[in-house]
């Protein structure tokens, strides 16, 4: 009899994104605290806008989960989370205060970069540690007294500042709004 095929993968825990920041442009300064207040909007079509990170962080706690964040630059998917005992607005802040994960269920804690950078991992970790991932850096999301933010747009490409990204934390979506009457 043939043998029996693999279990398959583990899939990823269902989760809700929402839309939390968006740097359309290469050359927006990001610094430590840039993602305290909320910059820009989305609704008015701005090519930088973010949400504060407290009220990410509050919305997380009264939903009573916690908090992580997706990050998509170029064709790359990534996600983080807070250190334990760290916040998103401190994880944001910091290039150690975050683990990472290629597919929200093997987590890593990666080996940091330890600059002034915000995210991120050291050279080469990515590619040493990850299977398939040849990059150089995880994704840094500002700091450095870089622009926008850094660094690959795809598994194999090389490493730049200069890119746009899209950040997406797990807060609960809005609840549906009410049907609405019929036509009279």
């Amino acid at each position: 009899s043939p043998p029996p095929s693999p279990p398959p993968p583990p899939s990823p825990p269902p989760s809700y994104w929402t839309h939390f920041a968006h740097i359309g442009t290469t050359a927006y300064l990001i610094g430590s605290s840039s993602y305290n207040s909320a910059v820009g909007s989305q609704a008015a079509g701005d090519s930088v806008w973010w949400l504060s990170c407290s009220a990410a962080d509050a919305a997380a706690a009264s939903a009573g989960r916690s908090i992580a964040m997706k990050l998509t630059m170029g064709e790359v998917v990534d996600y983080f989370r807070p250190t334990s005992g760290n916040s998103l607005c401190d994880m944001l802040a910091s290039s150690t205060k975050h683990e990472f994960s290629p597919d929200e269920v093997a987590w890593y804690t990666p080996t940091y970069l330890g600059s002034n950078a915000m995210g991120g991992s050291a050279r080469a970790w990515p590619r040493d540690n990850v299977p398939g991932d040849e990059r150089a850096y995880l994704p840094f999301w500002g700091g450095a007294g870089a622009r926008s933010g850094c660094c690959h747009s795809s598994l194999t490409s090389g490493a730049a500042w200069g890119q746009t990204f899209d950040l997406y934390v797990n807060t609960a979506p809005p609840p549906p709004s009410p049907p609405s009457p019929p036509p009279s």
